[in-house]
């Protein structure tokens, strides 16, 4: 009995040291102090990844194919490695390797940091939703610095359509300096993943004595927990925005 005991023991022993797997879709949410990333990732039992990425950096944002590979031990934490290669004015750049580490992977989301830049930088990795329809008010918050360096903070409320539609409010600081502004906007979503949105406010009249709308637009993408990661396209803006759910 004791013997019996003893070997069940190792083989329990033995299932639990098994190193955990991570597979699906997920969002890859990166803010660092010259770039940021917006990734829709897709791992796979074997330690593979691939997918597309969005990223911000040196006044252009451009979507871009990642490759890579992830390893696990049995405590959850391990490393990510995405190789990416962005198309700048000068020509294709060389390929380059984002290395990050985890401690607690999971697969309801973890924390993932950069160890392979001396710049000190966090990644969010979340399951993603292929949701392509909203309605309710959500909360937008954005923050970061504009190409000139200007300091700008957004947040505001926003209530969706079924129909892809907006409309709310948004409080817009620029350094020492706030507004409260009226916008209106759309959104599209196509299943896939990315999805579009754009935010127009009303600003002065033209010369007809019309509306002029001056339009931020973002690409996004939904978590399984409804929480959309946002990132400016217009440049206007370096850094990631968020949408959620107003309870």
């Amino acid at each position: 009995m004791i013997r019996n005991f003893v070997c069940l023991a190792v083989f329990a022993s033995a299932i639990w040291a098994q190193s955990p797997v991570l597979t699906g879709r997920f969002i890859l949410a990166e803010e660092g102090p010259t770039s940021s990333s917006l990734g829709l990732l897709t791992l796979d039992a074997s330690g593979t990844v691939s997918g597309t990425e969005y990223v911000q950096a040196s006044g252009i944002t451009q979507s871009i194919p990642v490759t890579g590979n992830y390893t696990i031990a049995a405590d959850g934490s391990g490393t990510l490695t995405l190789n990416t290669q962005v198309v700048t004015e000068d020509g294709t750049a060389p390929a380059v390797s984002a290395v990050y580490e985890f401690l607690s992977a999971k697969s309801t989301g973890f924390l993932a940091i950069r160890r392979d830049t001396a710049t000190a930088a966090l990644a969010e990795l979340t399951p993603a939703s292929a949701d392509t329809a909203f309605t309710g008010s959500f909360v937008l918050s954005d923050e970061g610095a504009s190409t000139s360096g200007q300091k700008i903070a957004e947040i505001g409320i926003l209530a969706l359509k079924a129909d892809g539609s907006l409309a709310g409010t948004l409080v817009v600081k620029r350094d020492s300096l706030s507004e409260t502004k009226t916008v209106i906007g759309s959104y599209i979503a196509d299943g896939a993943g990315f999805g579009g949105l754009k935010i127009a406010t009303p600003s002065a009249a033209d010369e007809d004595g019309g509306v002029v709308l001056q339009t931020t637009s973002y690409v996004f993408l939904v978590s399984a927990k409804k929480e959309w990661f946002a990132l400016r396209t217009d440049n206007s803006l370096l850094g990631l925005a968020r949408l959620s759910p107003l309870q």
